[in-house]
């Protein structure tokens, strides 16, 4: 859990000072000998300030994030793209202060929170972020139902 987080906190930390951040996975390699920033910074895409994969199979036909590539540039220091990953790193920091324990009153295993848990917190930093609202009906859905339940309580 503190690896994650860490993750996560250093990309928040690094857009709001000002740096251009690319964050991969282990598993995600670049293919084709070709520098990403060639793509990266010419239009269309110099003008996105966070660029990432689509998660799938998703819920409801809506946009999910994949954590396993991450790409910042040009966010401003108190902009919402800079938010959301210190939304992200703030509520993984403030469940693990209890040392995880409201999360085994729920039934859930806390070792394995992260392995399924990256998605929904990205998801719903997102759709807080394009909102301009907290919103966490992954998280919330995820910690109260069983997997099995766990898309039923999304729609």
């Amino acid at each position: 859990e503190h690896l994650w987080h860490l993750r996560w906190r250093f990309v928040a930390r690094a857009a709001r000072m000002g740096y251009n951040v690319m964050a991969l996975d282990s598993d995600v390699a670049l293919l084709g000998g070709h520098d990403p920033y060639v793509y990266l910074k010419r239009a269309p895409l110099s003008h996105v300030n966070v660029m990432t994969m689509e998660e799938q199979p998703c819920w409801c036909g809506r946009m999910c994030c994949n954590g396993g590539f991450m790409y910042v540039q040009n966010a401003s220091p108190a902009g919402p793209a800079t938010w959301m990953f210190k939304q992200v790193a703030d509520i993984v920091l403030r469940w693990m202060d209890d040392g995880l324990q409201y999360i085994n009153t729920l039934g859930r295993n806390h070792s394995k929170i992260c392995a399924g848990f990256d998605q929904p917190f990205l998801d719903d930093a997102l759709w807080s972020t394009l909102s301009g609202q907290v919103m966490t009906p992954k998280v919330s859905a995820w910690l109260m139902c069983s997997r099995g339940q766990w898309s039923d309580h999304v729609r």
